[in-house]
C-alpha cells in the first residue's frame, strides 16, 4: 500500500493489539449489507476484527470502549460510504484512527463504497453538504470541524479499494480481495514476529518441504517429533501462522493431551469443526458424523499439538480420506511409535539447537542488549552447555539470570554442575527455587490446578490465599515460567507444569497423602478411600471428570487435612458424604452433591467461594466470609419451605463479612421473585431507586436482585449503573451482544443477586471528588438486558446502610493496621481494589459490549459540579 502506511510507524512503545482489524462505517449506509458480508468474510479468514454491533443513540463524543477498540486494532479499515460525514461520530472516529497511525504505527486501509476517493480527500459532493452543515452549527467547535478536514484528507489520500472498480464492480470478489489483502498484510507482521523466533526458521523450511504444498491432489500428514521442551509447539504455530491462508478452513488444537483429559475428545471434535467449517458452536450439537463428512470435500489445515494416545488422533484426524484434497495435518508428539501406527506421509525429527544458535537464544533473556559483557562472555556458555541445547531450559535459564551478578551466576551453574545430564526437571528447577514462598505456591497452583483457567478468576482465588496474585503473576511472566495468551487465561509449558508435579511429589514419592497438592484421579481416590491417608501436608484436591465417574470417600476422608484451602470434585457420583470439611477451607466446589447439608461441624469461617451445582443441598449457614455463592440447579434447596427466603438470608449472612466494606460478592440461587429486602422491585430489566440528600453519607453498598426464567452457567451478567439527576430526562439505549455456546444450561427459575461497596463503586469514578458527591440528588437505575441465553423476569435494588451492618463495620475498624502500617495496607488495600474493578469490568470489550454515554465524562462532571442536568453511567460485569 502507500508510503504514508508505512512511514508512519511512531516511536511510543510498540502497543499490545487485541485485534486485528477495527471496521470504521456509517451504518445506516452499509451496516446490514455491504460491511456485514465484509465482516463475515474476515472472520471466515480468522481475522480478528472489531465491528460496533450496537445501533445506539449517539452522544455527542464517541465512546470510551470504542477508543479502546481503536487503540487495541492492528488495521484500521474505514468504509467510506456517500453519507459517512453526517455522522459526528464517524468523523471523531476517523481523527482518533489518524491519530493512532501516527502515534503507535496503525494500519489505515479506505474502502470507497460507491463514492469517489476525491470526495472525501477534497469534501466535494455529499461530504461538502454535511460540512456546510457543522459550518453553521454553532454549538460545533471550529477546530473539532477543522481536524475533521485534516483526518479525511489524510485517510482518503492513503491506497485502497474503490468498489466500484474492485474486480470489475463485482461486489462479492472485491470484498474477497479486500480480506486476502488485509490478511496477506497481516501475515507481514507475523513474518516479523517469527523473525524473532531464534532457531526456528530452519525447521520451518524443512517442514515446508514435507509438507508439499504445490500438489494439491493428495492429502499429506506430516509428524514432528521430538523431546518436551524442543520447540515443536512453537515450529508447529509458526509454521500455521505462514501457510492457514491458502486453505478453505484451519485449525490448530493446542495442548490435545491435556485438553482431552479435562474437557474429553468431544470438545476438541466440536472446535475442529467449528474452526475448519466455519460453523457456529451451537450449530454442531450431536451432528458430528454429519459434519465430518463434509471435510471430505474441503481442503483444510489441521494441527494436533502434543497428542500422546492413538484414540486422539483415530477421532480428530482419522485417515486420509476424511479430508479434501490438498489438505495438510500436522500432528506433534512426543512419542515416535504414535506416528510409525499411523500412515503418515513424513516425520520431521526436531534436534536440540546448534551452539551459537542456543548461545544467541540465551542471550536474548539473560541480557538486555542481546550480548554479554566480557565477564559473562565465558558464564553465558557455561550456562547453555548445561542446557543441552533445549530451548524451554535457555529460556527459563536466562530469564532466571538476568540482571544477577558474578557470584549469583557461578553459585547457580555450580548446583547445575550437580545435576545429571539428563535431569532436565531439576535443571528447570534451579528457577524455582529462587522463588519467594508466595511466588512458589503460586507456580504450584497453576502448574496442578489452574493451568489453562482465566486469568481474573484464578487471580481471585490465589488472592484469597494470601499469595500475592498482581505482583506474583508478573514476576512468574517476566521468569518466563508462566504466559498469558490472548483471551485473558494463564498458561505455562508442558515441560515447566510436569516440573511443578515432581516439585509435589519428590518429597514423598507414592505416598499421594503427604503430597502438597492432589489432581490425579488414582491419587485422589487413593487418599479419599482411607481415613488414615489423607494428612495435614494437603493444601488442594481438584478433581474434574470429563465425564461422570463413582467415587468412594471415606466418612472421616478429611479430619486429618488441617492445611486444605481448596476442595473441588466435579462430575463425580459420590457414594458416601463426608462427617466434616477442614475449618480452613476457602473454596469449596463440589458437583452433585447428595447430602442435604453441609456438615453441621464446617462453619465456614473461612470460606471465599462456595459452589453447589445440581446438588441436593436443603440447607444454608456459615457463609459470612464468601464472595462467590453459586447453588445452580439445586432445586431441592427451593422446594424446602424453610428456605422460602433463601436468597435474603444468604445475603443478610453475607453482608456480616469484610467484603460489605471494601468488596463485592455474588449469589445464585434458585428462586421464582425478588427478595423481599428489595423494596425496590419491578418487572423486566430494569429498576430505579430514588436518592435523598447526602444518601452516600450513609451507605455502605449497594445490592442488586435480578431474576432470570432461563440462564447459561458461566455466563457474565451484565449491570448498567445509572445515576441521573432530578432534572435529566431519561433515554434508552440499545444494547446487544453476540452469544456463544456455553456449557450449562439452567432451565429452571433462579435468582442472582450482586453486591458491590460504595468504596468500590466509587472507584469507578476517578475523576469524582468527595464534593461531587454531596451533590447528587435524583435517582439511580440498573438494568441488564433480555437475550436468548439469559432471560431476566424482574429485578430489584436495595441501598445497604452502614446501621445494618455495624457488627461487620465494627469488625473492620479493629482488624485496621496500626499507624505505621497503615500506608503499605492501604497500598495493598488499592491494589486489590483496582484488581476488583478489573475482574468487574473485564469483558466489555472483548465481547463486544458497548453501552453509550450521553456526554463525555469530562462533560458530566463539569454540569454536576455547575448543578445542571447531568447523567453518568457504568457498565460491570459479575461472575
Amino acid at each position: 500500500m502507500s508510503s504514508e502506511n508505512d512511514s508512519s510507524t511512531s516511536t511510543a512503545v510498540t502497543p499490545s493489539w487485541r485485534f486485528d482489524v477495527f471496521l470504521s462505517f456509517r451504518g445506516e449506509d452499509t451496516r446490514k449489507g455491504f460491511v456485514d458480508h465484509l465482516y463475515t468474510t474476515l472472520y471466515q479468514k480468522g481475522i480478528n476484527t472489531y465491528k460496533d454491533d450496537i445501533e445506539l443513540k449517539r452522544g455527542r463524543f464517541i465512546s470510551p470502549e470504542l477508543i479502546n477498540a481503536i487503540e487495541s486494532s492492528k488495521v484500521a479499515l474505514v468504509i467510506f460510504s456517500q453519507n459517512y460525514a453526517d455522522s459526528s461520530w464517524c468523523l471523531d472516529e476517523i481523527v482518533k484512527i489518524v491519530e493512532c497511525n501516527k502515534k503507535l504505527g496503525q494500519k489505515i486501509y479506505p474502502v470507497f463504497y460507491y463514492v469517489d476517493p476525491s470526495e472525501v480527500r477534497k469534501q466535494k459532493g455529499n461530504y461538502a453538504i454535511a460540512f456546510e452543515k457543522y459550518e453553521k452549527d454553532p454549538s460545533v467547535d471550529k477546530k473539532r470541524i477543522e481536524g475533521w478536514r485534516n483526518a479525511l484528507k489524510d485517510a482518503a489520500s492513503v491506497s485502497g479499494w474503490d468498489i466500484q472498480h474492485t474486480a470489475d464492480g463485482h461486489e462479492s470478489k472485491g470484498i474477497i480481495k479486500i480480506a486476502l489483502d488485509i490478511l496477506n498484510n497481516l501475515k507481514d507482521t507475523v513474518s516479523r514476529v517469527k523473525e524473532n523466533l531464534i532457531g526456528v526458521e530452519s525447521h520451518v523450511q524443512q517442514i515446508m518441504s514435507l509438507l508439499n504444498l504445490e500438489s494439491t491432489a493428495d492429502v499429506r500428514m506430516i509428524g514432528i517429533w521430538g523431546m518436551g521442551g524442543i520447540g515443536k509447539t512453537t515450529i508447529a504455530r509458526a509454521v500455521f501462522d505462514q501457510i492457514f491462508s491458502n486453505f478453505d478452513g484451519s485449525c490448530y488444537l493446542d495442548n490435545v493431551r491435556e485438553i482431552s483429559k479435562t474437557l474429553g475428545l468431544t470438545s476438541l471434535e466440536e472446535k475442529l469443526l467449528s474452526d475448519t467449517l466455519m460453523e457456529k458452536s451451537a450449530n454442531l450439537h450431536n451432528n458430528t458424523s454429519m459434519l465430518f463428512a463434509r471435510l471430505c470435500h474441503k481442503r483444510v489445515l489441521v494441527v494436533l499439538d502434543d497428542v500422546n494416545e492413538d484414540e486422539q488422533l483415530d477421532r480428530l484426524a482419522g485417515g486420509h480420506d476424511r479430508f479434501g484434497a490438498g489438505s495438510r495435518i500436522i500432528i506433534t508428539t512426543r512419542n515416535r511409535q504414535l506416528l510409525s501406527s499411523r500412515e503418515v506421509d513424513g516425520v520431521y525429527e526436531v534436534s536440540v539447537l546448534g551452539t551459537d544458535v542456543a548461545l544467541k537464544l540465551f542471550n536474548k533473556f539473560a541480557f538486555k542488549e542481546g550480548f554479554p559483557k566480557d565477564k559473562f562472555e565465558k558464564l553465558a556458555r557455561d550456562a547453555v552447555k548445561y542446557s543441552r541445547g533445549l530451548p524451554l531450559a535457555l529460556k527459563v535459564l536466562g530469564s532466571f539470570l538476568h540482571g544477577r551478578d558474578v557470584d549469583e551466576w557461578e553459585n547457580a551453574l555450580e548446583r547445575l554442575n550437580e545435576v545429571p545430564e539428563d535431569g532436565i526437571l531439576e535443571k528447570l528447577k534451579v528457577s524455582f527455587d529462587a522463588l519467594n514462598d508466595k511466588e512458589k505456591n503460586i507456580f504450584l497452583d497453576v502448574a496442578c490446578f489452574f493451568k489453562g483457567g482465566k486469568k481474573e478468576n484464578v487471580m481471585r482465588k490465589l488472592d484469597s490465599f494470601g499469595f500475592g496474585a498482581t505482583v506474583g503473576v508478573s514476576n512468574l511472566i517476566q521468569k518466563s515460567l508462566l504466559t498469558v495468551t490472548n483471551d485473558n487465561r494463564l498458561q505455562m509449558h508442558n515441560l515447566l507444569q510436569e516440573t511443578g508435579w515432581y516439585i509435589v511429589r519428590r518429597p514423598h514419592p507414592n505416598i499421594p497423602g503427604r503430597y502438597s497438592r492432589l489432581w490425579l484421579r488414582d491419587d485422589i481416590r487413593r487418599v479419599l478411600a482411607d481415613e488414615k491417608a489423607g494428612t495435614e501436608e494437603i493444601e488442594g484436591i481438584h478433581l474434574d471428570f470429563s465425564e461422570p465417574e463413582s467415587m468412594k470417600i471415606s466418612f472421616k476422608a478429611f479430619q486429618n487435612m488441617n492445611s486444605l484451602r481448596l476442595l473441588k470434585i466435579h462430575n463425580v457420583n459420590i457414594e458416601q458424604m463426608p462427617a466434616s470439611f477442614p475449618s480452613n477451607l476457602q473454596w469449596l466446589d463440589l458437583h452433585k452433591y447428595k447430602t442435604r447439608t453441609l456438615p453441621p461441624s464446617f462453619r465456614g469461617e473461612k470460606l471465599v467461594g462456595l459452589k453447589l451445582k445440581h446438588s441436593h443441598i436443603e440447607h444454608l449457614g456459615g457463609l459470612e466470609k464468601a464472595e462467590l455463592v453459586s447453588f445452580l440447579n439445586c432445586s431441592k434447596l427451593f422446594e424446602n419451605p424453610e428456605n422460602n427466603n433463601a436468597a435474603d438470608k444468604l445475603l443478610h449472612s453475607l453482608l456480616q463479612g469484610q467484603p460489605v466494606v471494601d468488596g463485592r460478592f455474588s449469589i445464585l440461587i434458585p428462586g421464582r421473585e425478588v427478595p423481599e429486602s428489595f423494596i425496590y422491585q419491578n418487572m423486566g430489566c430494569s429498576v430505579t431507586i430514588p436518592l435523598t440528600p447526602n444518601w452516600h453519607e450513609n451507605v455502605i453498598g449497594f445490592a442488586v436482585s435480578i431474576v432470570f426464567e432461563r440462564l447459561v452457567s458461566k455466563s457474565k451478567i451484565r449491570v448498567t449503573f445509572k445515576l441521573i439527576s432530578r432534572d435529566h430526562g431519561e433515554f434508552t439505549t440499545n444494547i446487544t451482544q453476540t452469544a456463544t455456546k456455553l456449557n450449562v444450561n439452567c432451565e429452571s427459575a433462579h435468582v442472582w443477586i450482586g453486591y458491590i461497596s460504595f468504596d468500590l463503586f466509587q472507584r469507578l469514578f476517578p475523576n469524582f471528588q468527595s464534593d461531587d458527591w454531596a451533590k447528587i440528588e435524583g435517582c439511580l437505575t440498573i438494568s441488564t438486558t433480555e437475550e436468548s441465553w439469559i432471560k431476566p423476569k424482574g429485578c430489584g435494588i436495595r441501598l445497604v446502610y452502614k446501621e445494618e451492618v455495624k457488627e461487620a463495620l465494627a469488625q473492620y475498624v479493629e482488624t485496621r493496621p496500626g499507624n505505621s502500617e497503615v500506608s503499605d495496607q492501604e497500598s495493598s488495600k488499592s491494589k486489590e481494589a483496582e484488581e476488583s474493578i478489573a475482574a468487574l469490568t473485564y469483558g466489555v470489550n472483548q465481547l463486544n459490549w458497548v453501552v453509550d454515554s450521553a456526554e463525555e465524562e469530562g462533560t458530566q462532571i463539569q454540569s454536576l459540579r455547575n448543578s445542571t442536568a447531568f447523567k453518568v453511567q457504568k457498565t460491570l460485569s459479575f461472575d
